[in-house]
């Protein structure tokens, strides 16, 4: 069994996947700064029932760095942990959008699910998940409801500047 811990800016997302690279439990809590406990609990969560000399881990995400060298181990490249994803959970895919607390990237893919371009937001953090994290509870909207709004075919132009 593998695990992968995306340690964010404001969450800490597991997954742990079966010997078929399937998903057989996930976990996602938000840190509070606390980054290492709330890895530490993610991580005994996911591995709770399993044999865990059979269990091998890496980590992605902004904190990644420092819990990876904790451990002595390399951490993720987080673009092409997000590619492996997609390419698992959907098959082909042209573009993967991530919306992270503190940015936002967009990775364009080839027919083969290559790399093409990739970009990422400035250190602005207009529109990103913590932004908008802060906006809904002003508009009456719980994380949930946030979350569950349908997309819009055509949403008005909005300026890229910060907000």
């Amino acid at each position: 069994m593998r695990i992968g811990i995306d340690c964010g800016s404001l969450t800490v997302k597991g997954a742990l996947l079966d010997d078929e690279g399937k998903v057989a439990a996930s976990e996602h809590v938000v840190h509070e700064g606390e980054v290492l406990q709330t890895v530490r609990k993610v991580l005994f969560k996911l591995v709770d029932g399993n044999d865990r000399s059979e269990i091998s881990v890496a980590f992605t995400g902004r904190h990644a760095s420092g819990i990876s060298a904790m451990l002595g181990i390399e951490p993720a490249d987080p673009v092409a942990a997000e590619i492996t994803g997609a390419k698992a959970l959907f098959g082909r895919v042209n573009h993967i959008f991530h919306m992270g607390g503190s940015s936002v990237m967009l990775a364009s893919l080839d027919s083969r699910g290559n790399l093409l371009d990739f970009t990422t937001n400035s250190a602005c953090a207009a529109g990103t998940g913590s932004f908008l994290d802060e906006q809904a509870p002003r508009m009456g909207l719980s994380h949930e409801e946030a979350n569950a709004i349908e997309p819009v075919a055509s949403p008005p132009s909005v300026a890229t500047r910060c907000a």
